[in-house]
């Protein structure tokens, strides 16, 4: 118990009753008071000797029980407390709080364990709110890992569109297939055909063209009473006619192609390969265009071919030949450069047609005939003969063999002269079971009006100064004095059969003549249409 000058009564250590009267009265501060004004920042007088405390100056008395006498320092009775700062003043702006000012860097303060006063710590340091990049996370020594990711997915980045260029060019293997630059024009594009069978009087020859071949590839899964199997094509007016032979007799209607957009003189083919048959001509507007045959419901769909709208001369013939046992089909046409050119598909299973690696062949006199033979196995084995007229008259041909077309051309000995410019004439390959020979035959329209006849061996990959030189050429029969007058020559299946078109008074008619593999006597001509 303490008893101060007023006589009112006191406890310390907070034993007892709270005075009565205010802390300050009197000139006393009890001890909350000095707590009070070391947390407002108030650092208390103490006298200089240590022995009495300025509250024995005033002639208060101090009593402890057992712990240290804890001395009351003076407190001016005109003791104020500071006024507290405002929440927007310089130490509580949230600039204060969180990073300091530079001028005057927030301080905390705390109280201290004695009574020298007030003790000031050290600054707080800044927080860091530095917005951090995924790659500040990883160690440096881990870093790398992360640029080698980088730079392989960049680098597999640049393989992938290379391989993307270096496709399409392969695809279109070096040469630009310019007749293809241009997109599908709508008349080019022919309606879906409407095929229907007519009697053959009422589907006749209505021009010189006529096209014809044996389907050997496309009857390998045909029943034996079907082979050997015979397609001819013809124009008819504004109709494309298939006429049929199976096994010995023609079938007893002739399937025609309506809504087909063929120009009237349209020169045809049709090549027998696992994606046909299918009949190749040039559109109204000089493009050309094509047909495949469906078995199953014995009908024709347009082929690939017309979608790609390619280009050809006016005056353009048309050939074809397939390639690696029937699975490939190229046709040749008239550029408009007047330059002999191929188009094809290197597989059936293929949906693209594409230009030869080798472009141009040869430049060849307009509206010249085509004929095209290849024979031998697949590969490099495979040889080619693709031949045309030239502007004296002459056929002229070039080779391919050892997977390239030969830059050098050969003349075929005896057609240097009679033959008529634009003369019909056309090639085909001829086997011979009994002695395994094969040889290549080559018929023409010569300017006396008969069929004339050449042949010489096939032979495998030989340069073209060893082939040997075409036989004394002999003749077939007579024509009608046409030298345009449709005319082909099919000797696949072994058996030889020339066949043309003539124009009796009755009509237009094709007649075929046939021999053995020796082609030596010929039959006389028989009038197929009038089966």
């Amino acid at each position: 118990m303490a008893t101060t000058a007023d006589g009112s009564i006191s406890q310390v250590n907070g034993l007892g009753k709270v005075p009565s009267n205010h802390p300050m009265e009197g000139g006393l501060m009890v001890n909350s008071d000095i707590e009070h004004g070391r947390k407002m920042g108030k650092q208390p007088e103490n006298d200089q000797d240590t022995g009495n405390s300025s509250s024995a100056k005033l002639g208060s008395i101090s009593t402890h029980q057992t712990s240290p006498v804890r001395q009351i320092p003076h407190v001016d009775s005109s003791y104020v407390p500071p006024e507290q700062p405002s929440p927007l003043s310089q130490n509580h702006h949230p600039a204060a709080i969180f990073h300091g000012f530079p001028d005057d860097p927030y301080q905390q303060q705390k109280p201290a364990d004695d009574v020298n006063g007030i003790e000031v710590v050290e600054p707080m340091k800044r927080i860091d709110r530095t917005k951090r990049m995924a790659t500040a996370l990883i160690p440096p020594e881990k870093r790398w890992r992360l640029a080698v990711a980088i730079a392989l997915v960049a680098l597999l980045l640049v393989i992938i569109a290379l391989a993307t260029v270096l496709g399409v060019k392969v695809k279109k293997n070096v040469q630009p297939p310019g007749p293809t630059s241009n997109p599908p024009e709508p008349s080019s594009l022919p309606d879906p055909p409407v095929v229907r069978g007519y009697p053959q009087a009422q589907v006749l020859p209505s021009t010189n063209s006529i096209a014809a071949t044996d389907i050997i590839v496309g009857t390998l899964f045909s029943p034996e009473s079907d082979k050997p199997q015979l397609r001819i094509l013809y124009k008819s007016n504004d109709k494309l006619c298939i006429k049929t032979k199976l096994g010995s007799s023609f079938t007893p209607q002739v399937r025609c192609i309506e809504n087909s957009n063929a120009k009237d003189d349209t020169p045809l083919t049709i090549c027998d390969w696992l994606g046909g048959p299918t009949v190749v001509y040039i559109t109204k507007d000089n493009h050309l265009a094509g047909f495949d045959y469906v078995p199953v419901n014995d009908s024709w769909v347009p082929s690939l071919i017309t979608t790609n709208t390619v280009p050809v001369h006016p005056s353009s013939r048309l050939s074809s030949v397939t390639w690696l046992n029937g699975t490939s089909m190229w046709i040749y046409y008239q550029g408009q450069d007047s330059q002999l050119r191929e188009w094809g598909i290197d597989d059936y299973r293929n949906v693209a047609f594409r230009d030869g690696s080798a472009g141009p062949l040869a430049a060849i006199q307009n509206g010249s005939s085509i004929g095209v033979v290849r024979y031998g196995a697949t590969g490099a084995d495979e040889t080619e003969e693709a031949c045309f007229q030239v502007t004296n008259g002459a056929l002229h041909c070039r080779r391919y063999a050892n997977s390239v077309w030969g830059d050098e051309q050969y003349t075929i000995a005896g057609t240097e002269s009679g033959l008529a410019l634009q003369t019909s004439f056309d090639l085909t390959l001829v086997p011979d079971a009994t002695s395994g020979n094969i040889t290549v035959a080559v018929a023409y329209l010569k300017t006396n009006g008969y069929i004339g006849l050449q042949t010489r061996p096939a032979i495998k990959g030989a340069d073209i100064k060893t082939l040997g030189t075409f036989s004394k050429g002999t003749q077939i029969a007579l024509g009608d004095g046409d030298a345009s007058a449709g005319l082909v020559i099919n000797g696949e299946s072994g058996t030889v059969n020339v066949y043309l078109k003539k124009t009796p008074v009755n009509g237009g008619h094709i007649f075929q003549y046939s021999s053995n593999a020796n082609m030596v006597t010929w039959s006389n001509g028989t009038d197929i249409t009038l089966s």
